[in-house]
């Protein structure tokens, strides 16, 4: 379930005691239905818009919403009315005219039967919630007519494997079947049927739009890109096997409900451009062992780490000026002493606490706190802040940043040289270290089917050149397909029987 005000919460009932007898009525100033019973077949015909509900009870078919098995609206329907079909579990087919100009908010959630619609070249808006929760749904197709698309619109379809859109659409694009829109600055939805364990976010993206990945259960790893700078309400909610997260330096905004319920999230690096975490930002992630956030964070929003029972280290920058209410909720902070310390930013602000055996005890940590800031140079995510273990005064873990073409070689002092820092290397000050890279290499072969390649390794970002001979009686192929680790690639040149990488 989730928290967020903006998403619709249905309690069905089971409104039918038997068969449901034919009905017939309006539903809309011109707009009339038909309802047959011996079919469960609803048909909506007339002209100009259906009426908006407020919620799914007041539709007049609401008593056997969940005997209709197929809505068809006949030509002359323009508007398809909010909240209409909310919860028409047993509905399999629609049929949209190309009359249809707009697809109100919620008029298809919950339709969990619902394995496919085609949405006409007429629909210019595609409401808040539209689809969301239609958990059969397989394949969306947006054409090029559609201007907007409301928040969660396809949220929680959690058999949705693609995002298809028409590419004469101005507004709107598709990548490897996630939505996004034309220039791919927000990501709005990513189908989160696909079976994919990782997935990293395009460069090009900004935003991460409301309940983007809600409800994803298969991914257990993202990598959130230096471009973005928001991640909005619910983006990663429900994720319940993602177990690690890298936040990108150029996140400043952590929405509300965020993460909650990512009940694998073991540990989230916020890196120091983020100055605000909402409400229910990381509500119930119950696998989380420890946060550090950093001094540039000014909010903690309502909620923000309640029922994270596995907390077993926190450590709260100084700048924090707001902490809201619960935002630590079935955790005891104490002093020293032992005395229970009030949940307040002035009371909590530069303060670490660690697990004192107790499952919801962290103690105040005693001295200042050693500060220690990784630098990825060129891996995804930068900004890590991390504080070192209060007694022994070392790292009790690293991240593991990404970089293409390169693999982790380890941290060290220094961006070039430097001695290498491992879980025995003591900090006595605030200090920032530096990963450094190994180019990976990779087996190039060639298909020649009338002449030799030798297999050759080549260095990503390396130059490099490979003779092609030809049999005895052949001559030289015009075209060569060229593979590297084991993938196609079309970044070479091929001439006079060399190719050049």
């Amino acid at each position: 379930m989730i928290l967020a005000a903006a998403f619709v919460l249905v309690n069905f009932e089971d409104n039918a005691l038997g068969a449901a007898s034919d009905d017939s009525g309006n539903c809309g100033d011109a707009v009339t239905y038909v309802f047959t019973g011996s079919t469960d077949a609803l048909v909506i015909s007339g002209s100009g818009a259906m009426k908006d509900y407020e919620h799914e009870g007041n539709a007049p078919w609401y008593n056997y919403m969940e005997d209709i098995t197929s809505v068809t609206i006949e030509s002359g329907v323009t508007t398809i009315g909010s909240n209409a079909f909310l919860g028409c579990t047993s509905l399999t087919s629609v049929t949209i005219p190309s009359s249809v100009m707009t697809i109100g908010d919620y008029a298809f959630s919950y339709c969990t039967s619902l394995a496919s619609v085609a949405i006409p070249s007429s629909v210019t808006s595609i409401g808040e919630g539209a689809f969301s929760s239609c958990t059969s749904l397989a394949s969306v197709t947006i054409p090029s007519s559609v201007m907007t698309i409301g928040d969660y619109a396809f949220s929680y379809c959690t058999s949705l494997t693609e995002f298809l859109v028409s590419s004469g659409n101005p507004n709107f694009s598709s990548g490897d079947g996630v939505l996004y829109d034309k220039d791919k600055t927000t990501l709005i939805a990513y189908p989160v049927g696909k079976t994919e364990s990782s997935f990293e976010i395009p460069s090009s993206v900004t935003t991460i739009g409301g309940f983007a990945f809600g409800g994803c259960t298969s991914l257990a790893s993202v990598a959130i890109p230096s471009s973005v700078t928001t991640i909005g309400e619910g983006a990663f909610s429900d994720c319940t096997s993602l177990a690690s997260v890298a936040i990108g330096d150029g996140v400043t905004t952590i929405g509300n409900n965020a993460f909650s319920y990512c009940t694998s999230l073991a540990s989230v690096a916020i890196p120091s451009s983020v100055t605000s975490i909402g409400g229910f930002a990381f509500y119930e992630c119950t696998s989380l062992a420890s946060v550090a956030i950093p001094s540039s964070v000014t909010t903690i929003g309502d909620y923000a780490f309640s029922y994270c029972t596995s907390l077993a280290s926190v450590a709260i920058g100084d700048g924090v000026t707001t902490i809201g209410d619960y935002a630590f909720d079935s955790i005891t902070f104490k002093d020293e002493n032992g005395n229970t310390i009030a949940v307040t930013a002035n009371n909590l602000k530069g303060k670490e606490f660690i697990g004192t055996g107790a499952s919801t005890d962290l103690e105040l940590k005693t001295g200042k706190m050693i500060v220690i800031t990784f630098y990825t140079q060129g891996g995804i995510p930068d900004g890590y802040v991390q504080h070192v273990d209060d007694s022994s005064k070392t790292l009790l873990s690293f991240p593991q940043p990404t970089m293409e073409g390169y693999s982790l070689s380890g941290w060290f002092t220094d961006s070039e040289g430097g001695e290498e820092v491992t879980d025995q290397t003591v900090f006595n000050y605030d200090s920032t270290i530096f990963a450094h890279w190994t180019p990976e290499q990779y087996t190039v072969t060639g298909n020649i089917t009338k002449g030799s390649i030798d297999v050759t390794s080549a260095t990503y970002h390396e130059a490099l050149e490979i003779e092609i001979t030809a049999n005895a009686g052949h001559s030289l192929p015009e075209s060569v397909t060229m593979t590297m680790g084991g993938a196609s690639f079309t970044n070479f040149t091929y001439s006079d029987g060399t190719v050049s990488i």
